[in-house]
């Protein structure tokens, strides 16, 4: 004869579920490093979010960087932008961005300098991310 306590099993996934409930930090920082993959792919890929191409450079821009031996990438003279893109996590959030002052100005453009966002969803982040939640609350 073979038996199964199913209240016993029941219980221990149940608490499982519950503790997994109270700290999300593993799914928050497994959706973080997805999100900040992604961003610095865009640089790679130099488009925006909606993976429109980022507005080319402007002649003197371009001159500038030739004399100057940098990179034609757009967004890319150092590589520090790119690099500076990190994430953090909070008790129910995850922040994805870069501490460097000129970044905003980039991401929305000025007067003089067109937008070129580099922050933001794609089309199947939120599935995907939905995903790491279910993997992760299933235990």
């Amino acid at each position: 004869m073979f038996e199964i306590d199913v209240r016993a099993n029941a219980l221990r996934a149940t608490d499982g579920l519950i503790a997994r409930l109270r700290d999300p930090a593993p799914a928050l920082n497994e959706v973080g490093a997805f999100l900040e993959r992604k961003t610095k792919f865009r640089f790679a890929k130099q488009v925006d979010p909606s993976g429109n191409p980022w507005a080319p450079l402007a002649a003197s821009t371009i001159a500038n960087k030739r004399r100057r031996k940098a990179p034609k990438e757009i967004l890319r003279d150092t590589g520090t932008l790119a690099s500076s893109i990190t994430f953090t996590t909070g008790r129910d959030e995850v922040r994805i961005g870069t501490s460097l002052e000129y970044a905003e100005w980039l991401q929305k453009g000025t007067k003089r300098m067109p937008a070129r966002p580099f922050l933001g969803f794609e089309a199947g982040d939120e599935a995907a991310i939905q995903k790491i939640f279910a993997r992760y609350y299933s235990g």
